[in-house]
């Protein structure tokens, strides 16, 4: 593997190090993950209590998260030189980044096209809620005992496989709901609830995607060699 994502070395300022989960850069990727964990946090109480106001709170975390970003390519902007033989943090970054993306979305999604908050939406949002602290919890663990990466990677995969769970849930009791089955074609009320369930569905994949890419950290977390660590 090759590209930005691969460790380089030259020009000390800029190359990521030898060992990155004790580097200044990967605490930034952890402040990173705080401030997604935030806003993941805000969307569960949007979806619980239709607050609307806590949107802009939830771009304010994002935004947050961009710039810590930014600082974070600052510090491992790569030379063009050849790469260590290493995974570096760069992937991970880019992961936080979209789904900072990706919560932003959601909760504009949510204002405009006034889905209905069910209980499929919360029970994903807790969950996600919940596999975000403890990616943060396991990233923190991290800079500290860079050996415990094996159990943070488990833990990040059966919360992956629990938020894929919930979704194959949702979709099938939103597939089985008694008045889209039973809806009469081409009436108003019906297309009405035809939209409304295709909307419902979209936020659903998309929290999905959430849940993916906190499996996808685990996964760059346990490319990194152990002599990187």
């Amino acid at each position: 593997m090759s590209g930005p994502g691969m460790a380089l070395a030259s020009t000390p300022e800029h190359a990521v190090p030898c060992f990155p989960l004790r580097s200044e850069a990967f605490l930034l990727l952890v402040e990173h993950a705080r401030r997604i964990g935030q806003a993941l946090r805000l969307l569960e109480g949007l979806v619980q209590g239709r607050d609307f106001g806590v949107i802009v709170s939830i771009q304010e975390r994002v935004a947050a998260g961009e710039r810590l970003r930014a600082q974070f390519l600052e510090r491992v902007r790569p030379p063009q030189v050849k790469p260590f033989e290493q995974e570096t943090l760069y992937p991970i970054s880019l992961t936080l980044d979209e789904m900072g993306q990706g919560i932003a979305n959601i909760s504009s999604q949510l204002a405009s096209w006034l889905v209905t908050f069910d209980r499929s939406m919360v029970e994903l949002c807790t969950l996600l809620r919940r596999a975000m602290e403890g990616m943060i919890h396991g990233l923190e663990q991290l800079h500290r005992e860079p050996d415990a990466v094996e159990r943070v990677v488990l833990a990040l995969g059966r919360a992956h496989r629990s938020i894929e769970k919930q979704y194959r849930l949702a979709l099938m009791h939103l597939m089985r709901a008694e008045d889209v089955v039973q809806a009469e074609w081409g009436a108003p009320e019906s297309v009405n609830r035809l939209f409304e369930m295709f909307r419902r569905r979209e936020i659903y994949q998309q929290m999905r995607t959430l849940g993916k890419q906190i499996g996808q950290v685990g996964s760059l977390l346990h490319a990194i060699p152990g002599y990187a660590w």
